[in-house]
């Protein structure tokens, strides 16, 4: 994922519109089971001399491991991507990647926005009742005949504040 800075000056902006094989990135992150193909839409402009800015989106979708009840499930994702590019001899203050002036290498970014979007969390659902603890049932699928208590009895005074109401 490349951008020839030299059609940057001779047109006034530069849209990338394809389609790419990110699953690579993925391999040491656990959380991710697997991600399809990403959709990259994003317009490079030169916004001073030998200094691009490049924003759109990255759309994909990706299949996480629940936290609670470790169910697969999938999830459609928009991710913003705005960046800014510049040659060493034309950096300014502020976060700004940096370029040889020929070429604009955009894949560190597009796997940093990627690798930011997966939460630190998944959940299959907000109201997942996630595994027993004793026989590890799936709460969400069945229900199990075990008593469910404190492990700990100083808490019995609080189980005992909500069984009241």
């Amino acid at each position: 994922m490349y951008i020839n800075t030299h059609q940057l000056k001779d047109q006034a902006s530069v849209v990338i519109d394809e389609t790419v094989d990110l699953s690579g990135m993925l391999n040491d992150v656990q959380e991710v089971l697997s991600i399809a193909p990403a959709h990259l839409r994003l317009k490079a402009v030169e916004t001073a001399r030998n200094t691009y800015r490049v924003d759109g989106s990255i759309t994909t979708e990706m299949t996480y491991r629940c936290a609670r009840c470790l169910s697969p499930f999938s999830r459609r994702v928009e991710i913003p991507f705005d960046e800014v590019y510049a040659t060493e001899e034309s950096l300014e203050d502020g976060d700004v990647n940096i370029f040889d002036g020929e070429r604009i290498d955009l894949a560190p970014a597009v796997e940093q926005a990627v690798l930011l979007s997966i939460p630190l969390v998944p959940l299959c659902e907000t109201s997942c009742r996630g595994l027993c603890p004793q026989c590890g049932t799936n709460l969400n699928v069945d229900t199990c005949g075990c008593e469910r208590r404190a492990a700990d009895p100083r808490w019995e005074a609080l189980t005992r504040l909500f069984e009241q109401s």
